[in-house]
């Protein structure tokens, strides 16, 4: 992934490609509930699994969702998607999973499409006073213009 520009690495050594940045006002915060649709593969490509094999969307609290999860799709609004290069410390750990698949230990990659947000209760409430405060201003300004 060095070679690759469009690949960003954090500090801590997590690295993302943003594929599409999404079309939504707002990027989850690990306090949201979020619709996700994703596949895992190793880093030798093998699918593990893919979600739509078993619903269009999985829904997930964010703050209980794996480390690199939590860490890189606040950065992705609704309908956008990323490709996560995750080691282990940021995936799965020490421990096995789906059914063997996941191997401890295993650096994986996850290609996730965020496709809906459920705020949180407090930013239910900020955002629709934002939302309103925007129609205001945009109200004031056609009004203006009329006059005008």
């Amino acid at each position: 992934n060095k070679k690759d520009r469009t690949v960003i690495e954090l500090k801590n050594g997590l690295q993302y490609k943003i594929i599409e940045p999404g079309w939504g006002k707002l990027a989850p915060l690990v306090t949201d509930t979020i619709y996700i649709s994703f596949k895992v593969h190793t880093i030798n490509n093998e699918l593990i699994y893919n979600s739509k094999d078993y619903s269009d969307m999985t829904k997930i609290y964010l703050g209980s969702a794996i480390p690199a999860f939590q860490e890189i799709l606040p950065k992705i609004k609704t309908g956008g998607s990323v490709r996560i290069f995750s080691s282990y410390e940021y995936a799965y750990g020490s421990v096995a999973y789906q059914k063997d698949k996941v191997k401890p230990y295993e650096t994986l990659i996850f290609d996730v499409e965020v496709c809906k947000i459920r705020l949180n209760a407090q930013r239910l409430i900020e955002f629709n006073r934002l939302t309103e405060l925007e129609k205001a201003t945009q109200d004031q300004t056609t009004q203006k213009q009329t006059n005008q």
